[in-house]
């Protein structure tokens, strides 16, 4: 059975006879005017939190897999009291906010960029952990801390490329709009994961929809956001204004485009926070070779080789 505005996965892999009734998909396919690309970004909603942010001397922050005591950023003090701030040339105290526990963690963890950043509280794990937002779409890399995964758990798998280009060809295909996932390391698992978060795509927009809360739910909080991916469709790869204004943190983004061609185009880069500028990067600095290994165990015992030094 086929539920209204959710998309069937498998069907996307099935031929589809020219007289069978289109699944309906959360996808418009009205054409959009490319100068809708220039409009102001749509503010997100606001976090559907649905336990009162409120913290204690107990209250730990899971990030990157280790779970770190919030008096590591807090003092007993200004977790019993608040925090004390000057208004006006007048100093007021407040409780902690969310915001707050964001600016003391980004200078540590130079990722959590405001406005792309939300601090999560579960409350019956007394819990915080952040989680970054992906927004509306259509320095040496060794230096930028979106490599600090990459370079203690090694590179994201070829396979997890191939598997996001086959999905955004299928609905190219069908539906001729964009698509939208983000890839993770689990901590607990160890290992890259592709999520397709909830999302409404177009022609040339794609915005997701899911909260944080939802996101945690889904997938746990031993996770780390390594890299953004979205398609083109038939366009070409370069970052469109809206990619420019919505693509503003140390992260990977990629764009993949030209999704007819034998192999798609595809665009990586990185925004770094000191200069403002956005970063190139090769595909081979963040993917595996292609070549890794074969998809079966084939029977070699019949090849003889012989083995010929390389000379230098």
């Amino acid at each position: 059975m086929t539920i209204k505005n959710q998309m069937d996965f498998f069907s996307l892999f099935e031929e589809v006879s020219d007289n069978k009734e289109e699944v309906v998909v959360e996808a418009s396919v009205k054409k959009e005017n490319k100068l809708d690309l220039q409009k102001k970004v749509e503010k997100p909603k606001e976090q559907n939190e649905k336990d009162k942010f409120e913290v204690n001397q107990a209250t730990m922050i899971s990030y990157l897999g280790k779970e770190i005591s919030i008096l590591e950023y807090f003092t007993p003090e200004e977790i019993i009291e608040g925090v004390k701030k000057k208004k006006k040339g007048e100093e007021i105290t407040e409780p902690i906010s969310s915001e707050e526990v964001r600016k003391r963690l980004e200078k540590d963890f130079p990722v959590l960029v405001k406005s792309y950043t939300n601090i999560v509280y579960i409350k019956k794990k007394n819990l915080l952990t952040p989680v970054q937002i992906a927004k509306t779409k259509g320095l040496h890399p060794a230096d930028l801390s979106c490599f600090t995964t990459i370079k203690e758990k090694g590179k994201i798998p070829f396979k997890i490329l191939h598997d996001f280009m086959s999905v955004a060809k299928k609905i190219s295909d069908r539906y001729r709009t964009e698509v939208h996932a983000d890839v993770y390391y689990d901590y607990e698992n160890e290992a890259y994961l592709l999520d397709f978060p909830s999302q409404t795509c177009s022609i040339y927009r794609v915005t997701v929809k899911e909260s944080p809360n939802d996101l945690i739910e889904r997938l746990g909080v031993n996770i780390v956001k390594v890299m953004e991916i979205h398609s083109h469709h038939v366009l070409g790869p370069k970052p469109s204004f809206l990619d420019d204004q919505n693509e503003k943190k140390p992260i990977i983004f990629a764009i993949v485009g030209c999704i007819n061609d034998f192999f798609p185009s595809l665009t990586i880069r990185t925004f770094d926070l000191e200069s403002g500028l956005y970063l190139s990067l090769d595909l081979s600095d963040v993917f595996e070779p292609m070549l890794v290994r074969p998809s079966k165990d084939y029977e070699l015992n019949r090849i003889e080789a012989i083995n010929h030094e390389q000379k230098n």
